[in-house]
Order: structure tokens, then sequence, then C-alpha cells
């Protein structure tokens, strides 16, 4: 993906790969665009039509793509230990061991994301089980070269507002990200396709 915080442009592609028992291997690709005030978003899963959507973006919203204060409010929640020195494409970084508090991790995470709906907040709070991050920052310019994050969530019937016997599904997840190319620029372009975007509130 690329960001342009000066433009108020990103571009992101994402696939996810998830794996139930007694269930054949399920991914899904996201394709994500903001332009301006507006986020598209197309959605691929097997067995559902591909559509783009677009909505509004939240007032403040690009107030929090900074990623130096999304760093140090992740910082500020954990315990960090460098555990290490490692070469990630030819840049020497400290490697970071980060254990969040999952309490203030929760809250962190319930404002960036700006968490709504019907369920309530004790019972998504409690879904978490154990969530570590592993980054490497490089040591010249302390930009985020690389991060991996491995979570465990356990999903109630309560907190999903299912019936009781619908039994607990426990998700193991795991996410990796890498930076580069900092501060240089990008040319990022709508595809025509998503100009025709259904509108759906946010």
């Amino acid at each position: 993906g690329a960001l342009d915080v000066e433009n108020r442009q990103m571009s992101m592609d994402a696939t996810q790969s998830m794996l139930m028992t007694g269930q054949p291997e399920m991914e899904m690709g996201m394709e994500m665009y903001i332009v301006g005030d507006m986020i598209y978003m197309l959605t691929e899963m097997t067995g559902m039509e591909a559509t783009w959507v677009k909505a509004e973006m939240p007032e403040g919203y690009w107030g929090k793509m900074s990623q130096i204060e999304s760093q140090i409010e992740l910082l500020e929640a954990a315990q960090v230990e460098v555990i290490g020195s490692e070469m990630v494409e030819g840049i020497d970084c400290y490697v970071l061991q980060l254990t969040p508090d999952l309490e203030q991790l929760w809250q962190f995470y319930m404002q960036q994301a700006q968490v709504t709906g019907e369920v309530p907040e004790e019972s998504l709070q409690e879904m978490f089980r154990s969530f570590s991050v592993k980054q490497w920052v490089a040591k010249d310019t302390y930009f985020l070269a690389k991060a991996e994050i491995d979570m465990a969530m356990e999903l109630t019937p309560e907190a999903m507002g299912f019936p009781e016997e619908q039994g607990s599904m426990i998700m193991d997840v795991v996410m990796s990200f890498s930076g580069y190319d900092y501060n240089q620029s990008v040319s990022i372009i709508l595809p025509p396709e998503a100009e025709e975007a259904i509108e759906m509130p946010m």
C-alpha cells in the first residue's frame, strides 16, 4: 500500500486467510483507497460477489493516520524490551518485543477504530486473550521497518449475540507489516470502477 498524508490519499491491498476446525481454508482479499474525505473498499471472498462500497470518513480520521502518534500510544500501553538487532531489507534495525497491558491496549484501539454497536464494550474487551507485537525499528531513522502482531481471541455467544448453545470460537490471528520508502513521492489513482461504488454509512 501507499500513504500520502499531505494530499490525504491512501491505497492498500490486504489478504486474509482463515482456517477453522473441520472447514476448508478461506481467503479474503481487500482493496481500499482513501481520497480526500471518502473511503472506497472492495472485498473479495469465496462464494460472495465482489462489490465496491464507499463511505465518508469520520471527522478527525486523518489526524489518526500519524504513525508517530500511534507508535507512542502503543508503546505507552506496553512493556517494551529490546531483544536484539537484525537486518531488514538491508536496514540495520533494533528488534523490540512489546507486551501490551490488555486493558490499556483495548482503550487505545477503541479510540483508533471508534468501535460502536450493540455489543457491550465489556464483552468486546473480554474477547482478547493474548496480544504481542514484535517490531523492527531502523537504527538511523527510527522508522518502523517491519512489525508482526500475534493475538488470540475468544468469541463467546454472549459477545456475538448468539444463543448459548452455539459455543465459543477461538481465533489465533497473525499479521505482518513492512514499511519502506518513507518521505518519497507516491502516485495513488482510484480505479474507475470504484467511482460507481455503493455509498454506505460509516
